[in-house]
């Protein structure tokens, strides 16, 4: 985690673009860590936990999370990047009992 406040909100970016070759998207992505790194030296929490380029969509997704909706906002301009694209979500984890089903084949 980075930054001095807990984190406890989840965030994607889901930016669909025309990417015109995947060092565009590297970019974007570390224009994101550097706006996370400038965001947490002044002590708001905030970490990238994922980042996938979905090719077939020209979809770059990223999952990470920070304090709350402003530190994701005030990420999100010092990367330039549009905050439309970015979204609070809600982690989800899956129950013991249903995973164990899902992997024996069985219908839920």
């Amino acid at each position: 985690m980075v930054g001095n406040s807990e984190v406890s909100h989840t965030f994607v970016v889901d930016w669909a673009a025309s990417w015109s070759s995947i060092e565009e998207v590297r970019a974007a992505h570390r224009a994101f860590d550097q706006a996370s790194k400038r965001v947490a030296a002044r002590g708001i929490a905030i970490q990238c936990l994922h980042s996938v380029f979905v090719t077939g969509d020209s979809r770059w997704i990223c999952l990470f999370t920070a304090q709350d909706s402003n530190a994701a906002g005030l990420t999100a301009n010092l990367a330039q990047i549009p905050q439309r694209f970015i979204r609070e979500g809600v982690e989800v984890m899956a129950l013991p009992d249903r995973v164990s089903v899902a992997l024996s084949g069985r219908r839920l």
